[in-house]
């Protein structure tokens, strides 16, 4: 992943936590997958059940805001994640 992908913008400020619930991990394996050209696994999918917010969500709900200007930089990540998981 290079440094302009999502992931790599909201990696300072995500908390993931020792055991992620089954919708984070697979929330971020879709985003990993589609960000690297990859089909996601038809299981993480099923989990969502198509449900393309669910999965931004799912991994927006454990993003800390900055209160400096890289706020900007994290809402345009997670915009651009919105974008990658409705395809």
């Amino acid at each position: 992943m290079t440094s302009t992908d999502p992931l790599s913008i909201l990696a300072p400020y995500i908390d993931i936590p020792p055991h992620p619930s089954d919708e984070l991990a697979a929330a971020l394996r879709i985003a990993g997958a589609r960000i690297a050209g990859r089909t996601p696994l038809a299981s993480d999918l099923l989990l969502f059940d198509g449900n393309t917010t669910a999965m931004t969500r799912a991994i927006s709900d454990q993003v800390y805001m900055p209160a400096n200007s890289a706020r900007v930089d994290v809402y345009g990540a997670l915009d651009t994640l919105a974008e990658l998981l409705d395809l």
